[in-house]
């Protein structure tokens, strides 16, 4: 039997059959059928390495309705698929069922982030990140956020936010959909020196890209939580009054406090093109035959 490692392109489909028989992969003509069990568990560590990356052309979920019916249940592994998907930003995905309705349909695009928005914002946020840290300096904006400016507190700024900078560019992140464990006032959560990210009901209700207001976003709240689990920032104050009070009042917290990082970057005035939203598209940015397929789906599917 072929190996995986010894083939150029991967095809991943999870497979709900085959688990019901038995926990075996099987390789044949590029492509691994796997349980959902041996996805999120022993293969986990694979899917994270950059051969894998490489190799992978796309992923397919046979019978998707599965996630939503059985993943609260029966099998947990269900519900915990679409880490696989945010895994993968830069490959297709494709959920397979003949069992749906509108509202099944909305919470499997949920789930396994088909919904391309976490895309979008996931792509501006290392820019971002790197763009904030050459605005470090002894301006109005850097004090309205971290009070008075000193070098030592620049420092730690800066520290933070090339932290922040290398930890996604240089990591394989998940972001895991609506885990139970959610509370009802919560957008997203993470933990100190995590790569992943737990995104709650709230989160996709939100736009896409910061505002000047810096009212909460899928951007501005991927790059707070990001700020937790790499730049090992605390939640001292919550939103833009308390946060700059916290400035003006103990600006040692204010350069640990995510929510000011939140801030910082979201309401940074733009000048020129810089100030427009970019719409990527959804399809993947090295197209293949299977990514391709998915793409024309997509759009088929989309005006009917």
């Amino acid at each position: 039997m072929t190996s995986f490692m010894e083939l150029k392109d991967q095809l991943v489909i999870i497979s709900t059959l085959l688990a019901l028989i038995s926990d075996q992969i099987s390789v044949l003509s590029n492509q691994v059928s796997i349980s959902p069990e041996l996805l999120v568990g022993k293969w986990r560590k694979l899917l994270e390495t950059k051969l894998y990356q490489e190799k992978l052309l796309g992923i397919v979920v046979d019978e998707a309705h599965c996630v939503v019916k059985w993943g609260l249940t029966f099998r947990e592994a269900f519900a915990r698929v679409g880490e696989v998907r945010t895994m993968s930003l830069n490959h297709a995905v494709m959920a397979l069922t003949a069992t749906s309705t509108s509202d099944l349909r909305n919470e499997v695009q949920a789930k396994l982030a088909l919904r391309h928005h976490i895309l979008l914002a996931h792509k501006r946020i290392c820019n971002k990140f790197a763009r904030a840290y050459r605005l470090v300096k002894n301006t109005a904006h850097y004090r309205r956020w971290f009070g008075a400016y000193t070098s030592s507190r620049a420092a730690i700024v800066k520290r933070i936010l090339s932290a922040c900078y290398w930890g996604v560019r240089r990591n394989t992140v998940t972001y895991s959909i609506n885990p139970s464990r959610c509370r009802s006032n919560w957008n997203a959560f993470t933990y100190k020196g995590s790569k992943t990210v737990f995104l709650c009901p709230s989160f996709h209700s939100k736009g896409i890209y910061c505002v000047r207001s810096g009212a909460p976003t899928k951007e501005g709240i991927l790059m707070h939580e990001w700020s937790h689990a790499f730049g090992r920032t605390n939640d001292y104050t919550y939103g833009a009054r308390d946060n700059q009070n916290l400035a003006r009042t103990n600006p040692g917290r204010a350069v640990y406090n995510a929510d000011s990082y939140e801030y910082f970057i979201c309401t940074t005035r733009r000048r020129g093109s810089e100030g427009k939203a970019v719409v990527l598209s959804v399809c993947v940015s090295k197209p293949n035959l299977f990514s391709s397929l998915c793409c024309f789906l997509f759009e088929f599917l989309r005006v009917l």
